[in-house]
């Protein structure tokens, strides 16, 4: 049920070269489980313990005096209370911006010495007797706490109904998720688990995740696609236990709970291994509305990749006001190559965060020249300047898409 089973299977995603892959790695020595803690960083960079890694670990911190943790990290504890916690490069790193909202980071810059943090993720137990604490996910400051590692039945009123968009990279853990609002046994088969997640996801998420028991339990309907390679399949071929996956669709947060649903579900083919996800990782500082069209943006894509650079971005937004006081987004969105050549498009949904932070769901529904025929989706990650209304005039941020291909 939890992050690795006795048969290891870990998925990696190669950014850089945009490809996905499988490594198995079989060893009974390991069992595992979730922790959550909390504590202050007494050193940045500390010398591994003994025994060999357990999920590639490259770098550790420690954590003294640790303010608060789960039964499952205390009982594990050093000595003097300390916790040591190990990264791996698929651990996901989230800081507190000075609009108040989470973004995705950096080691360098969550892991400072003296200041608090919250980490989420797994303890190992070796056959010898040693511990290990893998970090799944780093946050500074430590934000307000969810009920993880446990599963959390994902109930909730109707109130703030939001659909927004999510991907995520990880593996298959078994089919089958709870019902709403009922404990036991996972028994709902139009769904399935996943867990092992190979980059680091939007913060939402990572919630979510958390009170899933450090996995999320995601519905299928009969629209969902099933996609091997470059091939359409089927859920069976597509959602076995041990699978690497890249998943696509929308989740809705409630008053309590989660609702996460597929529309996309992509595995690798051995058999046709240029059919990969490809990575857009771009960044448009000022994306500016148009006075003479409100609810038109348009700027141009300054800093990132080769793909989209001095290129354009172009969005057609409805903003409408939120209970919290914030803005939520709806429209269609545009992304073009500086010759006109290459473009993806798709839907976009968000809501302000924080004081004047900004986070977009985009969903990548057709796309031109290199982009022609995938199916994809991303966020942005941002800021914005407020008109007198309160709305959005002005945007910029950061832009992390993934696509993959999309047969017919």
């Amino acid at each position: 049920m939890f992050r690795r089973p006795l048969i290891l299977i870990a998925l990696a995603l190669a950014l850089l070269g945009g490809s996905m892959a499988l490594i198995t790695r079989a060893d009974a020595a390991y069992v595992n489980q979730p922790f959550v803690a909390t504590g202050n960083v007494a050193t940045t960079h500390s010398a591994f313990g003994p025994g060999t890694p357990v999920d590639g670990e490259i770098d550790a911190f420690l954590l003294n005096p640790v303010t608060s943790a789960s039964t499952s990290a205390t009982q594990y504890a050093n000595p003097d209370g300390s916790l040591e916690i190990y990264v791996t490069p698929s651990t996901g790193y989230y800081f507190q911006d000075s609009s108040g909202a989470y973004r995705r980071s950096t080691y360098a810059e969550t892991v400072v010495q003296g200041q608090s943090l919250k980490v989420v993720g797994d303890r190992y137990n070796r056959s010898d007797g040693t511990v290990r604490f893998i970090a799944r996910f780093v946050y500074n400051p430590p934000p307000p706490d969810t009920s993880g590692p446990t599963y959390k039945p994902k109930c909730g009123t109707a109130n703030n109904i939001r659909y927004t968009g999510f991907t995520v990279g990880a593996t298959v853990v078994q089919k089958g998720i709870h019902y709403p609002c009922l404990t036991g046994a996972a028994s709902n088969p139009l769904g399935f688990q996943v867990n092992g997640f190979t980059d680091a996801p939007q913060y939402l998420v990572t919630q979510a995740i958390q009170d899933f028991g450090n996995k999320l339990e995601i519905a299928i309907q009969p629209t969902t696609k099933y996609i091997k390679g470059g091939q359409t399949s089927t859920s069976d071929a597509v959602l076995k236990a041990g699978t690497g996956v890249r998943v696509f669709g929308n989740y809705l947060k409630l008053e309590n709970g989660w609702v996460f649903t597929a529309k996309t579900v992509w595995t690798p083919d051995p058999n046709n291994l240029p059919a990969q996800p490809r990575r857009i990782d771009e960044y448009a500082d000022s994306i500016n509305q148009d006075p003479q069209s409100p609810g038109h943006y348009s700027g141009v894509v300054n800093r990132g990749q080769n793909a989209f650079l001095n290129g354009n971005f172009a969005a057609d937004i409805v903003w409408s006001a939120t209970e919290d006081g914030g803005w939520s987004a709806s429209g269609t969105w545009t992304m073009t190559s500086v010759n006109g050549n290459d473009v993806l498009r798709g839907a976009i949904t968000g809501q302000t965060s924080g004081i004047n932070g900004l986070d977009l769901s985009l969903e990548v529904q057709s796309g031109e020249g290199q982009f022609y025929g995938v199916t994809g989706g991303g966020d942005f990650e941002g800021s914005y300047i407020s008109t007198l209304g309160g709305q959005p005039a002005s945007f910029g941020g950061h832009f992390i898409l993934v696509v993959v291909p999309n047969p017919s």
